[in-house]
């Protein structure tokens, strides 16, 4: 197909109002530009594609390019090697890792950080230690697969504001009560810029934590999207006593290995806290066994663990909220094998509210 004809079906494409069916389409057409070995035509497709604001005939556009081009043979040489999982371009891709962590205003924790943090508990009730329950180690095969997606609302972008914390708390919250509520399942978000504007005790969008969330959520009732809508910014309280969803939480249960993570996740999604590095940022398909360090930075919803496509390794299945053009429409496979480290920290840091 000539270079135009393409073009042309590729701004069809982009102004067609069904995301999904954009996003696969918009991934074959970047496909065929990159066969074509020709950054510089590629580099302006992806442009349009993602449609970015700058004009790529200026210095800012140059030095993007320059960056693209540095992510496009990292993808390209991670790829070659056929692994577990592929890289790929998305909206990212003209960002250094310096430029993605600012952008998110991602935030690295050290484990002794994050366990301070989370040393935080609302009652005895909610208080646990290594004594308080007698566990019963669950070998990988003998667990059932636990796939929680059709109980998630749809896959949202948080934009340019450090807001992961706030996703990763609501997201586990509509899980619950969704999977508590079968017959009755929220069919609207509840409102992250509600956390955003009116949790004191976390910063809006310079970061904050999905516990101190939760003790929020105790005492408000969560708003709705449609109520209280996201705007990829701090601003004023505008929480009202009346009108809400209704739904609060009762403190939270944790995990803190394998095991006690995947048995959450019996009864809804899971807050945890992962390690977003550069590999993370350009994973596209597959399941991911990249190296991470032991600090955690980013907020996400864990939804489900698995031995999912023939693959004899088992994974957790999580959701992400940088927009459904990264990763798997919005979600990661990541490997679960903590003895490698690569699970990127999923199992340290799981918190789950309770319904009140």
């Amino acid at each position: 197909m000539k270079p135009v004809l393409i073009l042309l079906l590729l701004i069809s494409i982009v102004s067609c109002q069904d995301s999904s069916y954009n996003q696969e389409t918009a991934d074959k057409i970047l496909e065929i530009f990159e066969q074509r070995n020709n950054v510089k035509e590629l580099f302006k497709v992806w442009h349009m594609i993602f449609k970015k604001e700058y004009d790529y005939n200026t210095q800012e556009g140059i030095q993007k390019y320059v960056t693209f081009k540095k992510n496009l043979k990292e993808i390209q040489e991670h790829n070659s090697k056929n692994g577990l999982y592929q890289k790929g371009l998305n909206s990212f891709s003209d960002m250094t890792y310096e430029e993605f962590e600012k952008y998110y205003n991602l935030k690295s924790m050290s484990p002794e950080e994050m366990r301070s943090v989370l040393k935080t508990f609302i009652s005895l009730d909610d208080y646990t230690d290594e004594e308080d329950t007698i566990k019963t180690k669950n070998k990988a095969g003998d667990r059932k697969n636990i796939d929680l997606r059709k109980y998630m609302t749809p896959v949202r972008d948080q934009g340019h504001c450090g807001s992961c914390w706030a996703f990763a708390a609501m997201g586990s919250l509509e899980g619950v009560y969704n999977v508590y509520h079968r017959s009755n399942m929220l069919r609207d978000w509840l409102s992250t810029q509600q956390l955003v504007d009116c949790d004191t005790n976390n910063n809006g969008c310079n970061g904050g934590k999905y516990t101190k969330a939760f003790d929020y959520l105790g005492t408000y009732f969560a708003d709705f999207e449609s109520q209280y809508k996201y705007e990829q910014k701090e601003g004023s309280c505008r929480y009202k006593s009346s009108g809400h969803s209704g739904i609060k939480t009762a403190g939270y249960n944790k995990a803190t290995d394998s095991d006690s993570l995947y048995e959450l996740l019996k009864r809804g999604p899971v807050a945890v806290s992962v390690n977003a590095n550069s590999d993370f940022k350009h994973y596209k398909k597959g399941l991911f066994d990249g190296e991470c360090s032991d600090d955690v930075n980013h907020g996400v919803t864990l939804v489900g663990w698995s031995n999912i496509k023939n693959n004899p390794n088992s994974c957790w299945i999580v959701k992400n909220s940088w927009g459904k053009s990264w990763g798997e429409d919005g979600y990661i496979y990541v490997l679960d094998n903590t003895a490698n480290n690569h699970s990127c920290n999923i199992e340290l840091y799981g918190r789950q509210p309770n319904l009140a």
